[in-house]
């Protein structure tokens, strides 16, 4: 492994730590928000992995990203730790997945069913995880759970919109900034 890709991991699972410890348990405290904190939290991962995606394409980049901070994330002194320790796994594991598997001409495209399925990802897989340990199932019907897992879903899918097209300007701006950044280098 070369030290860009060692840089690169370290910053941005330091980065996606952060706003996971930090940001993260204040959002599960905050009385009126309009999503759950795992929504609103997709906001700010999703450009950040495509960010990574664009700086790094190697294969397994995001995922190892993923479980560094899924690690960060049990070893912090916030409240609640397993469930979205998961989610954030598998939230950078289906973002890695889908961003490889779809068609290579829309990048734009890519970014936006990547952040889509992976915030509905991390968020179901955390609240089935949760649900399971707090055995909110135990008992319950088939719409009961459905609803228990389909509401946040539903919020997932609004937070995955808002991240993947947040990711999609970022990008776009970064790109057109690197190729300006080129041109003025091969003029000096």
């Amino acid at each position: 492994m070369n030290i860009k890709r060692v840089i690169i991991i370290a910053v941005f699972t330091a980065l996606w730590s952060a706003l996971e410890i930090v940001i993260g348990p204040f959002l599960h405290h905050l009385p009126a928000s309009p999503l759950p904190s795992g929504a609103i939290m997709s906001i700010f991962i999703i450009p950040i992995l495509s960010i990574v995606y664009c700086i790094d394409n190697k294969y397994g980049i995001i995922t190892f990203i993923g479980f560094l901070t899924a690690i960060f994330k049990l070893a912090s002194l916030s409240g609640v730790k397993f469930p979205p320790s998961i989610g954030i796994f598998f939230n950078a594991c289906i973002f890695d997945i889908f961003i490889r598997i779809l068609p290579l001409e829309n990048l734009k495209f890519r970014i936006f069913i990547a952040g889509i399925c992976s915030a509905i990802a991390g968020s179901i897989t955390g609240r089935l995880i949760g649900g399971f340990l707090i055995k909110a199932y135990t008992n319950k019907t088939l719409p009961f759970i459905l609803a228990y897992l389909g509401i946040p879903a539903f919020n997932a899918l609004i937070g995955g919109i808002l991240g993947a097209i947040i990711a999609i300007i970022t990008v776009d701006r970064l790109k057109k900034n690197l190729e300006v950044y080129k041109m003025l280098n091969d003029k000096n």
